[in-house]
């Protein structure tokens, strides 16, 4: 509804649809709905009214911690680590550092040595 509402009055634009930038509520819904099915289909053994209690008390942590302590998204180490993981940018940091550390270790060319000695 919100997506239709922006194209009304003017003002879409695609980075900003809930899909792109979820907030802490969708990710927290979502992985609850994880939960879950998970102990619906019986990969984990627990009651119900624990998983539930469980749930519900992770929702009221986060929420008064980010109302009191101003916490962050709880979330966002891991999405971190899967991003670096899943889109490269572990072999490119590793491929910058070892290219760099070979940048170090060569010895200064002869034009470089002329312009130093004048």
């Amino acid at each position: 509804m919100r997506l239709i509402e922006r194209v009304v009055r003017g003002i879409w634009t695609p980075s900003s649809h809930e899909i792109l930038q979820p907030s802490f509520s969708s990710k927290a819904c979502l992985s609850a709905s994880i939960v879950f099915i998970c102990q619906h289909l019986g990969l984990f053994s627990a009651p119900f009214s624990a998983v539930y209690f469980s749930v519900v008390c992770f929702f009221v942590y986060f929420s008064i911690s980010a109302q009191i302590l101003g916490f962050f998204d709880p979330f966002v180490p891991f999405e971190k680590v899967i991003c670096v993981v899943i889109f490269g940018g572990l072999v490119d940091a590793v491929g910058k550092l070892f290219s760099r550390t070979e940048q170090q270790t060569s010895p200064p060319s002869d034009e470089t040595a002329k312009h130093k000695s004048d």
